[in-house]
């Protein structure tokens, strides 16, 4: 599972590390999760005016539309716990254990601190280290 915020850093960043996780999902090489809500967080926060002149809405459009028909998408957690130190990201906490994910990748530093038993919590970088030649 990625968070919406490394979703919009590979829109910004060519050549990135969430540029090339997205690239390694296009091409297949692992299962990405997404629920309703990460998809309307994501088209939200990269819809903010301060996106406007970075990504352009067709890039958008693009993406949205490969998340809502080309990843697996889980429906939103129904109860959301309190699970992490922010609860903006609780749901994404509570989504990456309903839809049994093995990680979340993710650059917010507040959610990087989330632990759990059965999922792993990296950063963009970590991710790649860890399966960068397979991606």
């Amino acid at each position: 599972m990625i968070d919406p915020g490394v979703l919009i850093s590979a829109l910004l960043g060519k050549d990135s590390p969430p540029d090339a996780i997205l690239r390694g999902w296009r091409r297949d090489r692992f299962e990405l999760i997404v629920s309703p809500q990460l998809v309307a967080e994501f088209v939200e926060v990269v819809s903010r005016s301060k996106f406007s002149s970075q990504i352009l809405s067709e890039d958008i459009a693009e993406l949205v539309e490969l998340l809502e028909h080309s990843a697996t998408v889980h429906a939103d957690p129904p109860n959301v716990a309190r699970l992490t130190d922010d609860p903006d990201d609780d749901y994404l906490a509570a989504l990456a254990l309903e839809a049994e994910v093995d990680f979340l990748v993710t650059g917010d530093h507040t959610l990087q601190r989330w632990r759990s038993d059965v999922v792993t919590v990296v950063s963009p970088r970590e991710f790649l280290e860890q399966f960068g030649e397979s991606i």
